[in-house]
């Protein structure tokens, strides 16, 4: 989805802050020209604000890209050039914004974004760290807004690394999400990538805030990937005093949360860190260390970093620190690395081993040897059994330390086993469910290949793990009865999309006792923005208390799509298929946030697949630029005949209330059949709903058909 580029910039500084009435009126004056395409309009407002914020290079961008939206290409390069020495110098987000699509051409543009890219990388080493054991380093978030205010210091020691900060603010709000929403931290921490670029895609994005009064932390991201899991073994520490308005954070990352990042091994790394701070209407505030218009968002898994030296005391105690030459393998042999740091020179000897899954010992070794003050490095091999399966390999310092690590052995020839099997011509009268199955099998295996052939020290072999094995089952399920669907709990698969025949992953979650003979309820989850489907699939089937439930939740291309194009066709599909494919007698469409308004995207638009539907947290208006028929208003009429459920809290930061009271007031005009649900005081999400949702379930869609 192309996110408009006002709202991209609203991600860059403190600048997004409404300072004044005039300013505010200049910017909802540009934001409604630009959605609505007249851009010689707002060039007109746009020009006046970047009078009256002379030194926000944001400003100069703006002007950049209307000018080329309006096909001025000698005026677009001008102002953008002048965006950079005004300080503007994410230049990633050049590249990727569509609004300079005209100016792209020109060999001018490349010259500007080789200006930008040196900028950036002269910007980021002006802001490099050294952190010293033991010390703190001071880390200064700048801002020209009186509040808040942040001081920040980082240190580290041999388990951890350490961050605590003083804020001073007029507010601190509690609220789900908070750590993006506001007020929270955020934290990227890098390992730096092609030093030429600034640029990394490997990063681990961590969330502090507080969250209905309780400190929480909150796994944000990973290499690109969004998590969104709470990390109860590492929760911050936040005093906050309302009196003088400050709160204090003390944060603790240990070293393992940042695998295979150590101290030890890679002494140099990269950080970013952001403060958001909400006000009473919304308008949030966010000081951040490196300027990075994509420092939390899903359009690119690239971050920029400041970079991060870490420096060891002489007087450091013995401590090591190892890693795998590989921990995934088809080979019976493998190397392992140390690096050690010592206060003096002196003997040392590692006692190394290798366990089976079992924990049954299956090889025993040694390394070391005489060793200097400081740090050293120290490498050796260890030997594997031929039979596949994991693995766990210890390292010990007799009476003082001990490493290990989990290395995972495979057979490359069952893949491509698999892969044979599914590709055997199909025979004639085949079911849909065999087709499908096939189609979910040929993704897996492929989808398992690629993993394998870009799998790093980084990536999660646990789960890689799982998906071999799974995905083995399932083979040897086809294999045996045509279907792999049929088995209890969740499982992931694909189907044929007929827009472009490219195969669409989706979950689906079958109930205890799943037989074949009965009839089921069909729920098609919609997730939010941001996330894929597999957390939300298994949540909804934790919490719909429905024994004959069968939970079907889309992918969808993009995960930040708001299901419309090619995502809300695949999921109309995707439905028709499951319920030709299995026993449904009723279809229940539900979703939260962005899938909301998928909700009511797919009920209205599709209803012939929908008995119900319920929507939480949602809104029919998606934000950013519109296109034709976005504005679900317009559709009123379709979907008439469903039974909807609705909720929504009032102070929903993300997704106000306000367009869902209206729309509902215009659904009951219409004589819909429609339950609405306004929770005092609830955030974006932050609600129990589950009471009368269960009621209204009861009542509406339990039932058996007749």
């Amino acid at each position: 989805m192309k996110l408009p580029s006002l709202l991209l910039l609203v991600l860059i500084s403190g600048y997004a802050c409404v300072t004044n009435a005039q300013t505010a009126n200049l910017r909802a004056r540009v934001d409604s020209f630009y959605s609505s395409g007249e851009f010689d309009s707002a060039l007109v407002y746009a020009r006046r604000l970047a009078e009256l914020e002379a030194d926000n290079p944001s400003g100069w961008y703006r002007m950049a890209y209307l000018f080329s939206l309006n096909g001025q290409v000698d005026s677009s390069l001008a102002w953008l050039d002048n965006s950079i020495t005004h300080g503007f110098l994410d230049y990633l987000h050049f590249e990727l914004d569509s609004d300079l699509n005209a100016v792209r051409s020109d060999p001018r543009y490349r010259t500007i974004i080789e200006r930008a890219r040196k900028e950036a990388l002269r910007a980021a080493d002006q802001k490099a760290l050294l952190i010293l054991e033991g010390e703190w380093t001071p880390l200064v978030l700048e801002s020209d807004n009186a509040l808040p205010k942040v001081e920040a210091e980082l240190s580290f020691d041999q388990s951890a690394l350490l961050i605590r900060a003083t804020v001073h603010d007029a507010h601190f709000k509690d609220g789900d999400r908070s750590w993006r929403y506001g007020d929270g931290f955020t934290v990227n921490f890098a390992l730096p990538g092609d030093d030429s670029s600034g640029y990394t895609n490997r990063f681990d994005a961590f969330g502090f805030s507080r969250e209905l009064g309780r400190p929480v932390s909150v796994l944000v991201n990973r290499d690109g990937t969004y998590f969104l899991r709470r990390l109860d073994d590492m929760p911050p520490r936040i005093e906050i005093d309302t009196i003088s308005m400050t709160a204090r954070y003390y944060i603790r990352i240990p070293w393992a949360r940042l695998f295979p990042f150590h101290p030890l091994l890679n002494p140099r790394a990269g950080v970013n860190i952001r403060y958001t701070s909400q006000a009473d209407d919304g308008d949030r505030i966010r000081l951040t260390y490196l300027d990075n218009v994509y420092f939390d968002s899903e359009r690119t898994p690239l971050r920029r970093f400041a970079p991060v030296s870490f420096v060891y005391r002489e007087a450091s105690p013995l401590t090591f620190a190892g890693r795998l030459g590989s921990r995934l393998t088809t080979e019976d042999a493998g190397q392992v690395s140390f690096s050690v740091w010592s206060p003096v020179q002196k003997k040392l000897s590692i006692q190394l081993s290798v366990r089976d899954q079992t924990g049954k010992q299956v090889w025993t070794g040694t390394a070391g040897g005489m060793i200097p003050a400081g740090r050293t490095m120290i490498s050796s091999s260890f030997q594997l059994p031929p039979d596949p399966g994991s693995y766990r390999v210890r390292a010990a310092i007799p009476d003082s330390l001990v490493w290990e690590e989990s290395l995972y052995r495979y057979e490359a020839r069952n893949l491509g086993g698999i892969r044979t099997l599914v590709d055997r011509p199909s025979a004639d009268g085949e079911s849909l469910e065999h087709a499908s199955s096939a189609e979910a099998l040929r993704y897996r295996t492929d989808a398992l290949n690629e993993r394998i052939r870009i799998f790093t020290d980084r990536s999660d072999l646990e789960a890689l793990r799982r998906d071999i094995e799974d995905v083995s089952s399932l083979a040897r399920m086809f294999e045996s009865g045509g279907t792999i669907y049929g088995r209890r709990g969740y499982l992931l698969s694909a189907f044929h999309s007929s827009l472009d025949s490219s195969l669409q992953p989706f979950s689906i979650v079958f109930p205890e006792g799943y037989d074949r003979s009965k009839r089921y309820r069909l729920y098609v989850g919609l997730h939010g923005s941001g996330v894929d489907e597999v957390s939300f699939a298994l949540a909804t089937a934790q919490n719909v208390r429905d024994p004959n439930a069968i939970i079907l939740a889309p992918r969808g291309r993009d995960l930040s799509g708001w299901w419309r194009g090619k995502d809300e066709l695949d999921v109309a599909q995707l439905v028709e298929n499951i319920k030709a494919m299995l026993p449904i007698e009723k279809t229940l469409c539900l979703g939260f946030s962005m899938g909301g308004y998928g909700t009511w995207r797919m009920s209205m638009l599709h209803p012939e697949l929908f008995d119900a539907a319920a929507i939480i947290s949602g809104t029919p208006v998606p934000p950013g630029r519109l296109e034709q028929g976005d504005d679900l208003r317009t559709h009123i009429g379709g979907g008439r005949e469903l039974s909807y459920i609705v909720f929504h809290g009032t102070e929903d930061r993300s997704l106000p209330i306000d367009d869902t009271d209206r729309f509902v007031e215009m659904l009951k005009d219409a004589a819909y059949d429609v339950r609405y649900i306004r929770i005092q005081g609830a955030g974006h999400g932050n609600m129990d709903v589950g009471r009368q949702f269960g009621q209204w379930m009861e009542e509406k869609f339990l039932k058996r058909a007749d």
